[in-house]
């Protein structure tokens, strides 16, 4: 997935896209939990689905993901 991300970001920019990272400082710690399987990165929130897509986002994921969106929250306030 993350490979995903970082080969989107070129084409996503140049059309103006504004790209506001998790990175790893507000949520170090979760990010490298290694005690249960958990998807995210530096580059974005994510989760591991199962192929049914029965699997939700585990309480951890779900951390990481509202740090990102409080990130992007913050940034689109300073642009209004």
């Amino acid at each position: 997935m993350e490979m995903t991300c970082v080969n989107s970001l070129s084409s996503f920019i140049h059309h103006g896209m504004i790209f506001v990272p998790l990175g790893v400082r507000p949520v170090f710690e979760d990010l490298v939990e290694i005690d249960q399987v958990h998807g995210g990165s530096p580059w974005c929130s994510g989760t591991i689905a199962a192929l049914d897509g029965s699997r939700l986002p585990s309480e951890l994921e779900l951390r990481i993901a509202r740090c990102q969106g409080e990130d992007f929250a913050r940034a689109a306030k300073r642009l209004i």
